[in-house]
């Protein structure tokens, strides 16, 4: 059987014995520090946050850069510690979905276009279709006409 390992003698908040390992005092870093545990965690939670005001670091412009600019842009500011990592390959991914957003609009645009295009070449046919058989209706007129006035 192994020896029992030596535990901070003092109580949790729970009722629990604390189980963290203790310093020379018998007590752990914790519960010899009790201001330190809320010091480290406000630290953290700093870390963690967001800057407001005039630190924060508006997300870039979609608009008006292309986007190799605008992922070279992201990579130089992760580089330099203004955007973490994460952050960056949102904006890299939101990027990548802008730039194919604006490449379908473009198709659909240039589809459109097209459209009517041949809307309007089809109307144009019809429209000759329909003169060349009115010539044809008139011509066939003109010979009958011709046919009776041979027999008169």
């Amino acid at each position: 059987m192994k020896p029992a390992k030596p535990r901070c003698k003092a109580v949790t908040k729970s009722g629990n014995p604390c189980g963290a390992a203790p310093t020379a005092t018998g007590l752990c870093f914790f519960h010899s520090n009790p201001n330190k545990a809320s010091e480290l965690g406000r630290i953290g939670g700093r870390r963690n946050r967001r800057p407001k005001g005039e630190n924060a670091h508006p997300a870039p412009k979609l608009e008006g850069a292309s986007a190799s600019a605008r992922i070279e842009s992201l990579y130089h500011d992760v580089e330099i510690g203004l955007i973490k990592p994460p952050v960056a390959n949102v904006l890299i991914k939101l990027t990548d979905l802008y730039v194919r957003v604006q490449e379908k609009t473009a198709l659909e645009d240039e589809i459109a276009k097209l459209q009517e295009q041949l809307r309007i070449l089809k109307s144009m046919i019809d429209m000759r279709d329909f003169e060349t058989s009115m010539s044809e209706v008139e011509g066939d007129e003109v010979e009958e006409d011709e046919g009776e006035e041979d027999k008169v």
